[in-house]
């Protein structure tokens, strides 16, 4: 079975929301354990300021159900402690966390404009959407078998790993390291092939999970950067 890159699978769960639960806004993200995000995808609202790639999730409901790892069904956040006030028209929020066995790395967050909008039904359903998605994550990110990606990175690939993470293009990746735009790519063939990733994005989530990315810097990967093909040993999911 064809395996599909982690953002476009993102994508996909979240038009399935909108399809089939018909919620008015949703938002799936992906984060490091520094509870920075790495990826989003949603639809409804504009994201908040701090909703993009390389931003800490702030205090609030959020932040509450990926640090306790429990789902929070509010049906009034104006009456809720934990709510982070950043978008006047909101009344209701469902956030379920997406766990794999080894941590939190990300949550699905749904919000209304009318109070009690979700209800029990509605958070085991979103629960158990998102203990499926979890289990595709877990999959995509599972390392090479018998490969520890901290060993196996080269000097330059380690470098060029650092740079996508910073959101720079192939270009500017190979101005700064003064290379050309096909050893870039080569690079990052490379690259994909050892973290068993198949874009940009899966390898800052990997990169991140092995800690392979310097500590304290803001990382965000692009994801209209050009794609590179995915290794033919990809796992299939």
């Amino acid at each position: 079975m064809m395996r599909l890159p982690l953002e476009v699978l993102l994508d996909r769960t979240t038009k399935i929301v909108r399809a089939r639960m018909k919620y008015p806004h949703c938002a799936i993200a992906l984060m490091d354990e520094q509870y920075r995000l790495i990826y989003r995808a949603g639809y409804g609202l504009k994201p908040a300021a701090w909703f993009e790639p390389g931003q800490e999730i702030p205090p609030g409901i959020v932040r509450w159900v990926v640090e306790h790892g429990t789902p929070a069904c509010v049906a009034d956040v104006r009456q809720d402690s934990r709510y982070l006030r950043v978008r006047p028209q909101t009344r209701s929020e469902l956030c379920v966390p997406l766990k794999t066995m080894r941590r939190v790395v990300g949550f699905i967050n749904c919000e209304s404009g009318v109070p009690a909008f979700f209800g029990v039904h509605d958070e085991q359903l979103l629960t158990l959407l998102a203990n499926g998605l979890s289990g595709r994550i877990a999959q995509l990110l599972a390392p090479p078998a018998g490969v520890a990606p901290r060993s196996v990175l080269t000097t330059r690939e380690s470098a060029v790993l650092e740079l996508v993470a910073q959101g720079k293009s192939n270009k500017e990746i190979a101005c700064t390291l003064g290379i050309t735009c096909a050893t870039v790519d080569f690079h990052l063939r490379n690259l994909y092939r050892k973290l068993g990733a198949s874009s940009r994005i899966e390898a800052v989530v990997c990169a991140s999970r092995f800690h392979l990315l310097p500590r304290g810097k803001r990382f965000a990967a692009s994801c209209n950067a050009p794609r590179v093909s995915a290794p033919a040993n990809s796992i299939a999911v």
